[in-house]
């Protein structure tokens, strides 16, 4: 699902609603300033995407335009030269690109135009090579038909691509063409590219790696023949082109369903030399995931990781590409779930010793191992968690990685050596993140607190500041008079301390009463409360005079394991006890009307807050739910097991993490919004769910966007959406 992912990118769309408190002041700000936020007018601005070069020294952008790749010092920022220009490429030419990758060599740039998207992260283009030295520009495919995760041999003289599901080898230096794999024909099989469960739940586009030597490369197949099938409606728009748009298009796709049956994953070794294809024997592991392959340090093994179907046990296999026997390196167990995330921790020394990310002590550190796979030392040690993995400097011989260690609100960036030695790269309160060079010489830090958005610095690998990129100062001093974020904790019946935020209206008086909406997405593993610069709607409901809070229930991350895994089976309960407690606690301030609590949310956010507002309590005077999941069977096999296990093994948890089954306890006014094309979290979550409000005779609000997925954007549709919201609220609390 990965639901951080979706909610980062909703709030970020929403930037700085707090100017409308001081439009007089800024002239530079627009009189509708939720259609500011809605347009991106006050985010935060960042460098557009860099790409180390292979030196260390230099990187690359591409314009804003897509016309031009230009290299860059990381020491000076000056202009280096230009690699790419569109406007001057011989044998053909495109108008612009929309992104670009080296060859390992650097002496070729992929470059891809025309793209469409297939689901939240994968697409479909029009992919070209450029040849650097001869500024030469040629398709990646002569055939007719868009292509699909294209990636260099190490030698950086072939390409293999999918398209239309079946792999293909370009071999650079002849133009020649080969078919890898001929089964997708009838989009059942996805060769070497994820399918819409491994893509959404697993985060990846691709599973194709290379042997160092370019003689093999590996894949996975992803088989969904007995999948099941979901389907929803695109209508044609207004005004109507032809009668073809009098009618509905089908999309049909396939998509597993909680208890349903899994695609079929394969593992295969394709030999370059001998152009044949060879299946690794992985049938005695019965039902099981294939989230990552890696190829090990060893010119002809590489490692694969296995996930069984409930995602309780990982299995790291080595395998030869020769025998394609498989050996067991580790093995990882968990009682409730392991992360397949700690996969990515994962880096092969030279001498093929191995990291990993465990939480077997209670909080997710750093382990290595030695090349057979027995536990050398633990690397990182704490009661905090680890957040992100940088990689592995092999001269320097340091693991880079950011870490909550001061709080769960903020991170920073260290290394540890492999003496399990840390070092803080990075100090103080907000949040830090790094993007380290291909030598781990530099990195590029992006820092922001609550208050002050991001500044983006090139430091060095001690992490002494070298040069600032982009620094914001023009939006720090419009929001330096504006209402901020309080910071403070609340308990919850348990009497553990929830992390939350608090915004006051600009001309909040402490003798008034004010109305109070509660926005939280309480998804498993994720957080909204951090000291970083983040904007969202509850800020024009503060512009509106509302008090505006968010909160991190039991479930969030960086608290540790138990923290974060204690719904377990019961997805939804503890989260709804937490908010109800929450609710009640800030309605015994003075200055907060207890009658008039709102409590809204997207997606897991709009699930909680359909299960707070259904334990028979009228503590919510109003919410609003946003493309929520409505009953757990209904959504897709790797996130809902993963939490729950599969509803035959867990009906009782299932049956009381539904709002379904709660329906007829349902308290306070709602309001429902979804869209009608929402790939993730199916229209079918609100039609059953209105359903079973109707049989109870609860009354309801219901907002449907025509076409719109989960994002719930395109046209007018975001700034209608909010527009909604406030004032539904408006309606309901003031």
């Amino acid at each position: 699902m990965d639901k951080s992912t979706t909610m980062r990118k909703i709030l970020i769309i929403t930037s700085a609603l707090f100017f409308v408190l001081n439009l007089t002041a800024k002239k530079n700000f627009s009189s509708d300033v939720l259609k500011g936020i809605v347009t991106g007018e006050y985010n935060a601005k960042a460098p557009s995407k860099v790409i180390s070069t292979n030196d260390g020294e230099n990187y690359t952008q591409l314009s804003d335009d897509g016309k031009i790749i230009t290299l860059y010092s990381y020491k000076k920022g000056a202009e280096e030269k230009v690699l790419f220009d569109a406007s001057k490429t011989k044998n053909m030419k495109v108008e612009s690109i929309e992104g670009y990758f080296f060859s390992p060599d650097e002496k070729k740039i992929m470059v891809y135009t025309n793209s469409e998207q297939l689901y939240r992260r994968s697409f479909v283009a029009d992919y070209y090579v450029f040849d650097v030295k001869r500024n030469r520009l040629e398709a990646l495919s002569d055939s007719v038909g868009k292509q699909r995760d294209p990636l260099f041999s190490p030698n950086g003289r072939m390409v293999v691509f999918a398209k239309n599901n079946d792999l293909r080898l370009r071999k650079l230096d002849y133009g020649t063409v080969t078919l890898i794999t001929q089964n997708a024909a009838d989009g059942n099989v996805f060769n070497g590219v994820s399918d819409w469960v491994y893509e959404e739940e697993f985060a990846i586009t691709k599973q194709i790696i290379w042997s160092p030597d370019s003689k093999y490369f590996a894949y996975v197949s992803l088989d969904n023949t007995k999948v099941g099938e979901y389907s929803f409606e695109l209508y044609g728009n207004y005004p109507f082109k032809n009668d073809a748009d009098l009618y509905p298009n089908i999309r049909t796709f396939k998509y597993p369903k909680a208890g349903t049956t899994n695609p079929i994953a394969s593992l295969n070794i394709f030999n370059v030399y001998y152009k044949k294809n060879n299946t690794v024997d992985l049938k005695q592991l019965g039902d099981f995931y294939i989230p990552r392959i890696k190829w090990i340090n060893k010119t002809e093994d590489f490692a694969v990781f296995v996930l069984n179907r409930n995602q309780n046990r990982l299995k790291m296999y080595s395998v030869n590409s020769k025998s394609l026997i498989p050996s067991l390196l580790l093995e990882e167990k968990s009682d409730t779930y392991v992360d397949y995330r700690n996969i990515d921790y994962v880096t092969f020394l030279p001498d093929n010793k191995f990291s990993i990310a465990s939480e077997r002590d209670g909080f997710r550190h750093m382990y290595l191992y030695g090349a057979t796979g027995i536990l050398d030392q633990q690397l990182t040690f704490g009661s905090y968690d680890i957040t992100d993995f940088y990689g592995y400097d092999t001269i320097k011989e340091l693991f880079y990685y950011q870490a909550a260690t001061t709080s769960p609100l903020d991170r920073n960036v260290y290394c540890v050596d492999l003496k399990a030695k840390s070092k803080a790269l990075t100090e103080g309160k907000g949040v830090k993140s790094a993007q380290f060079n291909k030598l781990y010489t530099y990195f590029i830090k992006n820092s922001s607190t609550a208050s002050v958005p991001n500044t983006y610095s090139v430091c060095a690998a001690s992490g002494k500041e070298v040069r600032v990129m982009e620094d914001n100062t023009a939006l720090t001093q419009q929001i330096a008079t504006m209402p901020q974020k309080e910071f403070l904790t609340i308990k919850n019946a348990q009497d553990i301390k929830l992390n939350a935020w608090m915004m006051k209206p600009a001309n909040f008086d402490e003798s008034k009463v004010y109305p109070l909406v509660i926005y939280q997405y309480s998804g498993p593993d994720f957080q909204e409360v951090l000291d970083a610069y983040s904007v969202g709607l509850e800020q024009e409901l503060v512009n509106k005079g509302f008090i505006a809070v968010c909160v991190d229930v039991r479930g969030s991350g960086a608290r540790g394991e138990k923290f974060r895994k204690g719904s377990y089976q019961y997805l939804g309960e503890n989260e709804a006890a937490d908010l109800i407690t929450v609710a009640k606690n800030l309605g015994s301030i003075s200055y907060i009307d207890k009658n008039r609590i709102g409590i809204w949310g997207w997606s897991y956010g709009g699930f909680t807050t359909l299960m707070a507002m259904s334990t028979g309590q009228k503590v919510f005077a109003a919410g609003v739910a946003v493309a929520p999941h409505t009953d757990w069977k209904f959504y897709d096999t790797a996130y809902t097991e993963r939490y729950m296990r599969r509803p035959q093994e867990n009906l009782t948890g299932y049956d009381s993490s539904s709002p379904m089954s709660l329906a007829s306890k349902l308290q306070g006014e709602l309001l429902l919004i979804g869209g009608t094309a929402d790939d993730n979290a199916h229209i079918q979550n609100i039609y059953a769910y209105a359903e079973q409000l109707v049989q109870a005779n609860k009354q309801f609000d219901m907002q449907i966007y025509m076409n719109r997925n989960h994002g719930l954007k395109g046209g007018n549709t975001r700034y209608h959406m909010f527009t909604r919201i406030t004032e539904f609220f408006i309606d309901n609390l003031k």
